[in-house]
Parts: structure tokens; C-alpha cells; sequence
């Protein structure tokens, strides 16, 4: 079973000297495991070594195993640690640990620790934790001094920002760099003020600018997809394998407070939107949610997710459609075919249903009917098409492949929308109904889709499900 271990737990296990206590704990966004010891003779390993610091740095902090084996699971974000492997203490030195750091990076890291940890069976072998404790903003960015180029020289006229968000540490172009720098770096204090500033902005232009009706006969399905093309041009998805799902109501409605304040309900369902489980594939962003220009708010992780609400009641959810998201589990060296993940589509495709469910509550007036759409793009890149495989994750026809049931992608893009007009919205059923279309498109039954049951004579997704397959 995965363990989601607090920082104090993993400090008390490594106190104790019972590493293998260790096994099961699963990565995320403030724990990194690494192996072996850095090799630090090699500038690259140098150089990985500021790189893996500083994400946590930028992040708010958390810990660095060395001598910690970690594996990918499809049921759940995040490797797990399958194997802790002790070394002895002389492979590490942590002063020479902290001279690299201080060589390569800055502005200087404040009261990162370099420790060794026996284990109790052996004392003569353990495991290294780096910790590296939440950063004041007023030290933050740290940026790394020196890189590598694509010969492996050390060059030191640019400089490079890594940050970790969830099990994933990304880089940031010069240009999205600069665009941090110049937006505050999304800093809580300046952020906030200039978040007040422009809530009261646009409360003003609004009072003034006369509400626009949603045409009763517009093209709901175009317009939801030029909107959806959009946000993930915006994060930076735009070109990549991607997936989307949108809901927009068929009649003119307004979202009442979704600029009037930060700590608004409406506000607060964008920045923790619904979650089934830890670890799970769900909407979250770990981001604020901006107003942009006057017509909607958006949460939106880089290259990764995004997450936006209109004023006439548009939601769009936008995610990474290769490894890092839709295609969690099969990372792209290995090989075979990127699979889609059944249990990523599933999972973020019933909480985005439900995510709608509860901002539709909101709504004046609560709309009557709303589209849904489902979008896959760039299924085929480079003549490399995904794959989905019928059943489960964890299934023999998933691990193995068995019997020649991958089923490859038919085209490079994929869309399908439904009409929702009944009186409540029911999250299960419209989600079980968008994926149903994903995998007719795949030419694989109904009845291979899993984390599926009969609900009032109708297939729905249920959480209980879910739910089951990531425990």
C-alpha cells in the first residue's frame, strides 16, 4: 500500500534507523529520492544536484533521500519507494555536498542540512537526507549559476530556474522566466496587492460596461473549443499531446462573485478544486486563479495544467496529454507506445463533472441545460500514436499487453461533446458518458471501461471505484 508520509514521519523513521519503514512512501512535491549518491566528479551530476535543491527551494521546500530506490505507479501520481539501499557514510562528504550548492546557486540557500542517517541493522550503512527548509521570498528566486550546453561544457553566462510541482521538476524558458520576474514570481505579498488592485479594476470597468447576452442559437461546440484551444496555447500545452474537457451553459448566466473578492467560494472551488484521494488525477493547479481581461479567472501550472472559469459560466480543464499527466505510468524511454492512463482520464473527467456540478450551483440563474465536450489532441505525434489498453490499470492486458490489446490511436485529434439537460447535474453518468466516446473512438466496448457500475439502470463512474483501484 502507498504511504503519504508527512516530513515529521520520514524524520522519525530516519531517526529511528528503520529505513525500510521508508518503503511504500510515495514522492510529491516536497519529497525527492534519489538511489545512489551524486556523482560529483561529473559536472553533470553537479549540476543535478543544485538542479534537484533549488526546485525544492522555489517550491516551499522538503527533502532529498540519497539511497532510496523509487518506481512508477499507474494508480497514483508520484514513484514510490520500493527499496532502500544503504551505503557507507564516506560516499558522501556534506561539505563538499554545500560547496556545490554555494558554487551553483543563487541568491545563497538559508539553513539547508547535508545528514547522514545509520541504519539500525547496520550502522556502518544508511542513507543521506538533504532538507531544505520554506525559503523567504525576500532570498527567492534561486537561480542556478552555471549549466551545461549540449556537449556537456560548463558555461556560466546564463543562468537557469527549476521549480517541483507535485513528482515533476520542469524548467522555465528565459521568456516564461522573465514573465515570472516581471508578474512577482507569484510571491503571496505583492501578489495579493495586485490582486486586490485588479479585483477592484474590474468591479469598476463592470459596473460601467453593459452585460453582453449569450446568443440562444450560438455554436455552443465551436465555441467551446476556440475558448478550450485557448487556455492551452496559454499554459503552454498548445502543440503538445493534450487533453481538455469544458462544460459551458446554453443560456446567459452570470457567475456573481467570480471577481469580487480572492476568499469568494466561486474562487476558492478554482484553487482546491475537488479531490478523490492523495496522489490522485485531479484538477489542482497549485496556483492562484487570475482575472484576465475582465472575462475570466484561471489557475494554470505551465506545461503542465490549467484550470479557468468564464463569467457566462464557461469551466475548461486543460492537462498534459503525455507522461506527466494523461499518460502517467510509462515514462517515454521506455519502450512501446505512450499509454493513456484509463485511470487519469477517468478520475480528472468525473471531478471535473463534479467540479461543474458545484459551480453551476452558483450560477444566476442556475443554467437548465449545458454542453460538455471532450478533447484529446496530438494523439499521434511523429507517427508515434498513443495507445489504449481495455480494462483497468493493473490489469494483465495493461502490464503486459497481452494478447494485442493496445489499440493505437485511429487520428491525431479527437473530440465529442453531449447535451446535459437534465434537472441535476449527475457527475458519474456525464463522465461515463464523455469517456465512452474516448474509447468507441479507440474501437474498444463499453464494457471494457472500468471503474464503471450500474447506477439507477445507468453506467456511471462512481468514486468508490476510483477510489478502490488507487488503494
Amino acid at each position: 500500500m502507498p504511504k503519504n508520509l508527512t516530513l515529521d514521519q520520514i524524520k522519525a523513521i530516519l531517526d529511528s534507523g528503520n529505513l525500510n519503514e521508508l518503503i511504500g512512501a510515495v514522492e510529491n512535491d516536497w519529497l525527492e529520492c534519489k538511489a545512489a549518491p551524486y556523482r560529483l566528479e561529473e559536472d553533470y551530476q553537479k549540476q543535478e544536484l543544485a538542479k534537484d535543491v533549488s526546485a525544492l527551494a522555489n517550491a516551499n521546500g522538503g527533502v532529498i533521500l540519497i539511497g532510496v530506490k523509487t518506481e512508477g505507479d499507474p494508480t497514483h501520481f508520484g514513484d514510490e519507494i520500493k527499496e532502500v539501499r544503504p551505503f557507507p557514510q564516506k560516499l558522501v562528504n556534506p561539505g563538499q555536498y554545500q560547496d556545490i550548492l554555494k558554487q551553483r546557486i543563487y541568491s545563497a540557500l538559508q539553513r539547508v542540512e547535508v545528514k547522514w542517517f545509520p541504519s539500525a541493522p547496520n550502522l556502518e550503512k544508511g542513507i543521506v537526507a538533504i532538507f531544505i527548509p520554506p525559503q523567504a521570498s525576500v532570498h527567492r528566486p534561486f537561480l542556478l549559476t552555471r549549466t551545461l550546453d549540449a556537449e556537456g561544457k560548463l558555461v556560466e553566462i546564463v543562468f537557469g530556474y527549476v521549480e517541483r510541482h507535485r513528482a515533476i521538476v520542469d524548467h522555465m524558458s528565459v521568456q516564461e522566466l522573465h514573465a515570472l520576474i516581471k508578474d512577482g514570481l507569484r510571491f503571496e505579498s505583492l501578489e495579493q496587492r495586485v490582486e486586490s488592485i485588479q479585483e477592484a479594476l474590474e468591479q469598476l470597468r463592470l459596473q460601467q460596461t453593459p452585460k453582453k447576452a449569450t446568443p440562444s442559437q450560438a455554436d455552443f461546440s465551436k465555441l467551446i473549443k476556440e475558448r478550450a484551444a485557448g487556455a492551452l496555447i496559454d499554459a503552454d500545452l498548445g502543440g503538445r499531446r493534450s487533453f481538455s474537457l469544458a462544460a459551458v451553459p446554453t443560456q446567459a448566466v452570470e457567475i456573481p462573485a467570480l471577481f469580487e473578492r480572492r476568499d469568494a467560494e466561486i474562487v476558492r472551488l478554482l484553487e482546491n478544486p475537488p479531490k478523490l484521494r492523495q496522489g490522485g488525477f485531479d484538477l489542482q493547479t497549485d496556483s492562484p486563479a487570475r482575472i484576465l481581461r475582465g472575462q475570466l479567472r484561471r489557475a494554470v501550472t505551465p506545461k503542465y495544467n490549467t484550470l479557468e472559469l468564464w463569467r457566462d459560466g464557461t469551466l475548461i480543464f486543460g492537462a498534459a496529454g503525455d507522461e506527466n499527466f494523461l499518460c502517467w505510468g510509462r515514462h517515454p524511454m521506455t519502450s512501446g507506445p505512450l499509454r493513456i492512463n484509463p485511470l487519469a482520464l477517468i478520475e480528472s473527467t468525473y471531478l471535473f463533472a463534479e467540479l461543474s456540478k458545484l459551480i453551476f450551483q452558483q450560477a444566476s440563474p442556475q443554467p437548465k441545460t449545458v454542453e460538455y465536450m471532450i478533447e484529446l489532441h496530438y494523439m499521434t505525434l511523429e507517427e508515434k500514436p498513443c495507445v489504449l489498453i481495455p480494462g483497468p490499470v493493473g490489469s494483465a492486458a495493461w502490464e503486459y499487453g497481452r494478447g494485442g490489446r493496445a489499440v493505437p490511436a485511429p487520428a491525431p485529434n479527437f473530440f465529442s461533446n453531449l447535451t446535459w439537460d437534465e434537472p441535476s447535474v449527475k457527475p458519474g453518468e456525464i463522465a461515463f458518458r464523455l469517456v465512452r466516446e474516448v474509447y468507441r473512438w479507440f474501437g474498444i466496448e463499453d464494457i471494457n471501461i472500468p471503474y464503471k457500475e450500474q447506477v439507477d439502470g445507468q453506467f456511471a463512474i462512481t468514486a468508490e471505484q476510483i477510489r478502490k483501484a488507487g488503494s
